[in-house]
């Protein structure tokens, strides 16, 4: 089974909302709809009616406020950290302590960041360049500290890989640095 991770951006309203009733969180990061229960009670099998299943309280925020990083997101708080989890804000913003909304839906609650925040993260991403990422790649270490990630056999395809995740953190810079300009908050969800 896959750990993968979701950034997603959203108003201040939005922030309010989750903040104000966790269930909000999980309809705000999730396209399906809330589950119904799995089995009617006695009364409504008796009487032939199955409850509908609970109302959305707010909308999806859309695929277009989200961005992916599926199973890169342990290998990138590593690099930027050192660490397998925890270590010091900014560099800590993929596994590390934040303001927690919503639901735990395994791998702890969704986290949440200020654009304040968002933007520390931008400019922290945006400071490390491919050779410097590079460097911290070290093979034995990843696999030592149990960092949920597949090392390349050899230095070549880790350099590939290593080109590939710098991309993939731009990218996660430009996503945060976009939040913050709209005034926004960054929700981090690993699941």
């Amino acid at each position: 089974m896959s750990m993968l991770c979701t950034l997603s951006r959203v108003t201040p309203s939005q922030i309010e909302a989750m903040r104000g009733d966790p269930s909000v969180a999980g309809q705000l990061l999730h396209e399906a709809q809330p589950i119904a229960p799995a089995r009617p009670g006695v009364f409504a099998r008796l009487l032939g009616r199955v409850p509908p299943p609970p109302a959305r309280l707010v909308p999806w925020i859309g695929a277009a406020q989200q961005y992916d990083l599926d199973g890169q997101w342990h290998i990138l708080h590593f690099l930027l950290t050192g660490e397998s989890e925890g270590g010091a804000f900014p560099a800590s913003f993929l596994c590390g302590d934040s303001e927690e909304v919503g639901t735990d839906l395994g791998y702890g609650k969704p986290r949440l960041f200020t654009s304040e925040q968002a933007s520390q993260i931008a400019d922290y991403l945006h400071s490390i360049a491919e050779p410097e990422l590079f460097a911290r790649y070290n093979a034995g270490e990843i696999e030592e500290r149990g960092v949920y990630w597949q090392v390349a056999p050899s230095e070549e395809e880790q350099r590939a890989q290593v080109r590939d995740l710098h991309e993939t953190m731009m990218q996660v810079a430009d996503f945060a640095a976009d939040t913050a300009r709209r005034g926004w908050g960054l929700v981090i969800e690993v699941y």
